[in-house]
């Protein structure tokens, strides 16, 4: 029996974005990462797109004062020590941090985590 394809990272992180937007979150995505720029003498550079560096959760969102830090993965894929560092960080400030593979995946947990 052929393999199911797996959902493309990007469309999991929009259902969720549409699922917590739904439900009242106000959420955003985090960009991260950067790239290499050349700067106006000519000197090639590296453009970091966030200020807190790696591992910054793909999704972040807030909802009754709480926040909700999201990492979003296939089935297969797996989080950077980086990454897990942050949900760490955020779980011990009183956040939520999470990873979750699908839009079902997140509402198990955020009924787990919280009352939403």
């Amino acid at each position: 029996m052929p393999r199911k394809p797996m959902t493309p990272e990007k469309a999991i992180q929009n259902g969720c974005m549409h699922y917590l937007a739904l439900r009242g979150f106000l959420v955003w995505r985090a960009n991260s990462g950067g790239m290499k720029a050349q700067s106006a003498n000519g000197r090639q550079r590296y453009v970091q797109f966030n200020s807190i560096g790696k591992g910054m959760s793909d999704i972040c969102a807030v909802k009754g004062g709480r926040f909700y830090a999201i990492e979003v993965k296939r089935e297969d894929g797996k989080t950077t020590w980086h990454q897990e560092q942050f949900l760490a960080h955020v779980r011990e400030v009183g956040g939520v941090g999470i990873v979750v593979r699908s839009v079902e995946d997140l509402e198990a947990q955020l009924a787990e985590a919280t009352h939403v």
